[in-house]
């Protein structure tokens, strides 16, 4: 027959702590996924409404982001370029210089 032992308060306490940090923590992840959907949600939102064309790249140039204006502007779908595209291929090699210049620092 096994034998019954009381456990320590001090270690149902120490229990409940850890169990109450760790919802803690859930509860506090939660919240900030929630944030960040809610502002990725609205930048999206942004970008997909403004009346400029906007392209952005990752670092190695491909184009990433191409919201609707710049559909219009290039005559291309973002379906067609996004993660495809090197952005470069878009504009006049003055203005890829440029921005070459800006992204490695060199501009003042």
């Amino acid at each position: 027959m096994l034998a019954r032992y009381r456990i320590p308060i001090a270690w149902k306490v120490r229990a409940l702590e850890l169990i109450s940090n760790r919802i803690g923590g859930a509860i506090q992840n939660a919240l900030l996924e929630e944030d960040i959907r809610r502002r990725v949600n609205f930048q999206a939102r942004l970008i997909g409404s403004s009346n400029d064309g906007i392209v952005a790249t990752d670092e190695k140039w491909r184009i990433m982001i191409f919201n609707p204006t710049a559909e219009s502007i290039f005559g291309l779908s973002k379906d067609d370029v996004a993660g495809r595209v090197d952005a470069r291929k878009l504009y006049p090699p003055s203005v890829c210089s440029a921005f070459e210049a800006l992204t490695a620092g060199t501009v003042a």
